[in-house]
């Protein structure tokens, strides 16, 4: 049986990127990353050790650091945030989480700003659903590329006409689609007063 290795990755793109984290007793993480660069610290914590460091955590959040843990021919994720593909392609599905708050009083459409020329990572969007708190009437939920119902549409739109899950309608795009690292991505509201979370699907590519 192959033996399972766990490594954490730098994604970042700073010349040299200085890593220390403490584990107790007497374990250290201490090393300088290069863009692209990997660190396999197998012999000295686990995963769990690695969720419960809010230091690193902060740092995976922001899309500097992946982890991933490799047994033979398996990848599974082990840390919320970016995930690198690995494995002849084989990726890490991730769900990105956005909270929707109200813009204001209902009646006029607007833009929620998932991210800013800031996506930490290239990915495929697979699917896209809305836990939907306030609904309205006819009232939807689609993500573009550019804000004011401009650019591309990246998921069909996500009816919000109930409260509780609501899911994507149509069959447009008949394709996943890709966004690159550092992209801007939008959710447009028919209307502002809708609100929520939005869960994204997403494959790293």
């Amino acid at each position: 049986m192959a033996r399972s290795t766990l490594s954490i990755r730098y994604l970042g793109t700073a010349d040299q990127m200085p890593l220390d984290l403490f584990f107790s007793p007497r374990r250290f993480v201490r090393h300088t990353f290069t863009p692209g660069s990997s660190h396999d610290v197998t012999s000295i914590c686990t995963a769990d050790e690695l969720n419960s460091s809010a230091q690193f955590v902060a740092l995976v959040d922001a899309g500097l650091f992946s982890v991933t843990t490799v047994a033979g021919n398996d990848v599974a994720p082990l840390v919320a945030g970016a995930a690198a593909p690995s494995l002849a392609g084989v990726a890490v599905p991730q769900v990105l989480r956005f909270v929707l708050a109200t813009g204001g009083s209902a009646g006029t459409a607007d833009d929620v700003t998932l991210y800013t020329a800031a996506a930490p990572f290239a990915m495929r969007i697979v699917d896209a659903w809305m836990l939907v708190v306030q609904d309205g009437s006819g009232d939807t939920v689609q993500i573009r590329t550019e804000a004011a119902d401009a650019g591309t549409a990246l998921t069909a739109v996500i009816t919000c006409t109930v409260a509780g899950l609501n899911r994507m309608a149509g069959a447009t795009p008949t394709v996943t689609t890709t966004i690159a690292k550092n992209a801007s991505l939008f959710a447009r509201r028919a209307d502002r007063s809708v609100t929520g979370e939005l869960f994204l699907l997403v494959l790293p590519v």
